[in-house]
């Protein structure tokens, strides 16, 4: 990826949606607050990381051993 390519897929959006009520997502804005709600989750350290955004779009972002890199989008029509 150039700088630019990386610096958007790293970057987080402000979400005009809140999550679903007992969702994960909303478990962390709840506990962590509203700045680690929209960070990237590390499931294992250097290893496995995602960021999950409620949109719109929906987007969920997925980095692994900081190698391989996902993005994946739903927008409401999608659904």
């Amino acid at each position: 990826m150039s700088e630019e390519e990386r610096d958007a897929f790293e970057s987080s959006t402000p979400s005009l949606l809140l999550p679903e009520i007992g969702s994960r997502a909303m478990q962390r804005r709840i506990i962590a607050g509203e700045s680690a709600a929209r960070g990237w989750l590390a499931v294992q350290s250097g290893n496995y990381r995602y960021l999950a955004d409620s949109g719109p779009p929906i987007t969920v972002r997925i980095a692994v051993q900081e190698y391989l890199a996902c993005y994946v989008a739903w927008s409401p029509a999608d659904l």
